[in-house]
């Protein structure tokens, strides 16, 4: 017996965390208190800035990806809710590793912060590859009479 669902609302469940997930990245952004110089306060803050602006751009080029992911795939089961739990899993720890990253640059810890972030984005880029390849393999999944090159194409 298969377990077949539609995929809206994974989908929903998915366009929320992520962008909850780009918005808590706002909040490790740092708000300079000072009577003068407020211009140079945030200047000397710019791997805050920095850092948010990439992880905002990959969690946003996440979202477009996952988005036109879920236009072939037309059904999910329990396994591939479990792998799309995991890529939101690494998706929400953006804001965490970017905080860390940014309060590390210029310190001796720049690299294994610089390592942590990586490292987070390699496995929810991992993840959400690990959903399309299940998709794939269980055709049942794939929205019917999906051309088998364009499959291969998007792989």
């Amino acid at each position: 017996m298969h377990n077949h669902r539609p995929t809206d609302r994974l989908e929903y469940f998915s366009d929320a965390v992520l962008a909850i997930a780009a918005t808590l990245l706002a909040t490790e952004l740092p708000k300079p208190e000072t009577e003068t110089g407020l211009l140079q306060a945030i200047v000397n803050q710019w791997p805050h800035y920095a850092a948010f602006a990439a992880s905002f751009l990959f969690i946003c080029v996440a979202w477009s990806n996952h988005h036109n992911m879920f236009n072939y795939i037309r059904q999910t089961d329990q396994y591939l809710l479990i792998l799309n739990i995991l890529f939101l899993m690494f998706v929400t720890l953006q804001s965490f590793t970017t905080g860390l990253l940014a309060r590390h640059v210029g310190k001796p810890d720049e690299r294994m912060a610089a390592l942590i972030y990586h490292g987070t984005l390699v496995l929810m880029t991992l993840f959400y590859n690990c959903v399309w390849w299940y998709a794939i393999k269980k055709k049942e999944l794939l929205e019917d009479g999906t051309d088998k090159k364009l499959i291969r194409l998007l792989t």
